[in-house]
């Protein structure tokens, strides 16, 4: 779990509608935490729905050009990050914010996804960043990524200094590795859970629809992922938690 009390929810946060901000901050965006990125940015705390249909808290990254005027609206693309990690310390409001994070770590990842938030920031949209694993850090579940992502454009849309035009906003989703599968789940459940969202287009890198073929990393340097993998479907699934103490040492 999160230290950090942003990250807890407040009292009564169930009875809010999916996608309400229940709490705010400014943060200095930086790669791997140390360089400042010219935007203005901030977290939002919102309430979601996790894996098992039930009222739970996210938190998303939001950021407008520097000196953006947002009296006009602006299209949204929400990135979803390919952090492959169990770890709450490993998501995008960590290690996206200066002096946060993991960089010995994560810095990878994070610098190769600002360039992909520098392709968009450069266009004048705004960008959204949800910790699509919520504070929990399942990877790799079915269903709650797709939630959380819906719910922070959600989230996103209804705060005002970003200057959007509610759910008019266009919005497009983009997500590789973990963030293909988390952009997946939105792009499927989007019609059912959030039909109010104006999605234009969703761009998928590297999904894998199919959880058992990552078995196929095995003996390869990429076979930490099935120990990951197991330990986060453990974490959030209480019969698959049930067998993995049955059969395994």
């Amino acid at each position: 779990m999160n230290l950090d009390p942003f990250y807890g929810a407040p009292d009564g946060f169930e009875s809010a509608a999916p996608g309400t901000v229940l709490r705010t901050r400014e943060v200095q965006l930086a790669v791997l935490t140390v360089l400042p990125v010219h935007v203005r940015s901030w977290q939002l705390l919102y309430r979601t729905t996790d894996l098992f249909g039930q009222p739970t808290v996210a938190v998303t990254t939001v950021a407008v050009p520097e000196g953006a005027d947002t009296s006009h609206s602006r299209p949204l693309v929400s990135h979803q990050f390919f952090y492959d990690s169990t770890s709450p310390a490993c998501a995008p409001s960590y290690v996206l914010q200066q002096g946060g994070g993991l960089p010995a770590l994560e810095g990878i990842h994070s610098a190769t996804e600002y360039l992909e938030l520098a392709a968009s920031i450069s266009q004048g949209y705004a960008v959204n960043v949800p910790d699509y694993e919520g504070v929990h850090g399942h990877l790799a579940v079915a269903e709650e990524p797709g939630y959380m992502i819906l719910d922070s454009v959600r989230a996103a849309e209804s705060f005002a200094p970003l200057g959007l035009d509610g759910a008019n906003t266009p919005v497009a989703l983009w997500g590789y590795s973990g963030g293909g599968m988390g952009s997946g789940w939105a792009a499927e459940m989007q019609p059912g859970y959030a039909p109010e969202l104006n999605i234009k287009g969703v761009a998928l890198g590297a999904p894998v629809s199919d959880v058992e073929s990552l078995l196929h990393v095995n003996g390869s340097m990429f076979a930490s992922l099935i120990g990951v993998g197991i330990a986060s479907l453990r974490n959030a699934y209480p019969k698959f938690a049930a067998t993995t103490e049955r059969y395994l040492t």
